[in-house]
């Protein structure tokens, strides 16, 4: 019955955080962070590091949005 409604506010309140994000949206204590310190923030290369080495060694390339993430911060 309310599942329109539903639907309707997650669209409107509730938005997917990229994966390059995740660590800094619910790990992280800082609220903004400038894109310098983001590039080289520990927390988030620690983080990204601790997942690249759970996955399995053919998996352990950054998918193609993340390196383009990442490629834009840079320029």
């Amino acid at each position: 019955m309310f599942d329109w409604l539903r639907r309707m506010m997650r669209g409107r309140i509730i938005d997917d955080v990229p994966p390059e994000l995740v660590q800094c949206e619910f790990g992280c204590r800082v609220a903004q962070c400038a894109n310098g310190k983001w590039l080289t923030c520990e927390n988030r290369i620690q983080a990204m590091n601790q997942e690249l080495a759970a996955l399995p060694s053919e998996s352990r390339v950054a998918p193609e949005s993340q390196r383009a993430a990442v490629a834009d911060k840079l320029a």
